[in-house]
């Protein structure tokens, strides 16, 4: 009968020890544009901005549109819920329509964008500042 208990006891430390939850974080709108070094417009591309500290932001992506411009979520897989204050790595990779949806009728092709052209690029999300116009810079 003991033998009984104790395997039973282990199994509920197991089992509430395996839940986890999901902090949701305070997030503000973020739109922007992204541009080449020469300054140029970058269509159709997915952006990611990845957080420098895990404890303050969190990691969020969005899609770079036909001008350029973008916004991002975090939580949301469909509305764009925007980011949660921090510091932000940013990374863009080459359109993925499985990822991002097909492009819309009558878009303009997708630019290429070279693997590392997003390299050293930063952005800061503040909490009370203004994220609606945010210009990300390319180093390529």
């Amino acid at each position: 009968m003991s033998k009984h208990l104790i395997l039973m006891g282990l199994c509920a430390v197991i089992v509430t020890g395996c839940k986890r939850e999901l902090t949701v974080k305070q997030t503000v709108p973020v739109k922007g544009k992204v541009l080449f070094a020469n300054g140029e417009p970058v269509r159709w591309a997915q952006i990611n901005l990845l957080t420098k500290d895990p404890n303050v932001g969190a990691n969020c992506r969005g899609v770079v549109g036909d001008d350029g411009t973008f916004e991002v979520r975090t939580y949301s897989s469909t509305d764009c819920d925007g980011a949660t204050p921090g510091v932000y790595d940013v990374q863009i990779e080459p359109y993925d329509p499985v990822v991002a949806g097909p492009l819309p009728k009558n878009a303009n092709s997708p630019t290429p964008v070279p693997k590392d052209a997003s390299n050293g690029v930063t952005i800061e999300i503040k909490a009370d500042g203004d994220n609606q116009n945010i210009q990300i810079k390319l180093t390529k």
